[in-house]
Order: structure tokens, then sequence, then C-alpha cells
């Protein structure tokens, strides 16, 4: 297997693109990414809409129209599953 670095999948790194704030060293180093890190935190997903005027549909299969993003989903908890190879983690929408 391919061991791919942390950092160009991490939230931290997507928040130093996007304002420039960077806990670690490491996060605000757009150009490379480290194997192991103790700050991980796997990207939010977002939500999106089409932009104003655009009447395309938009589909879970492709995204037909212009999107733009609506919220980061900041009412999401990190959760994690063991699997055979390891530990699976995801955002799952919190409860209430």
């Amino acid at each position: 297997m391919n061991n791919q670095g942390l950092c160009f999948r991490c939230e931290y790194r997507a928040e130093y693109l996007e304002i420039g704030h960077a806990p670690r060293f490491e996060c605000g180093v757009p150009t490379s990414s480290v194997n192991g890190c103790y700050m991980f935190k796997p990207v939010k997903p977002m939500v999106i809409k089409p932009r104003e005027g655009d009447n395309r549909p938009l589909s879970l299969n492709y995204f037909s129209a212009r999107v733009e993003r609506v919220d980061a989903s900041p009412e999401l908890e990190l959760k994690g599953e063991e699997t055979e190879n390891g530990i699976l983690v995801y955002w799952k929408p919190k409860e209430e």
C-alpha cells in the first residue's frame, strides 16, 4: 500500500489555506505532508447549493450546477470504528 501523507486530507491544512491559521508548523507548509501527526483531523464535509441564477439540478452522482459553499457543517462530530486494517474515521451529525 502506498503511504500517503495526512496533511492533504486534514481540516487544519484546509483552515490554513482558507484563513492562514496553522496550529502546527507543518499545517502551514502546503507543498509537503507528514506521515504521522498527533493533531490529524479529517476534512469536514461541506454543504453546497447551486449558485444564484443557475437552475441546473444538483445530484449525488455528479454536480451539474455551478455550486457555492453554504456551510462547513459545524454540527458534526468525529467518530471512529475499528476495522481489520485500522480505525475508520468519519464525521457524523451530532445527536440532539
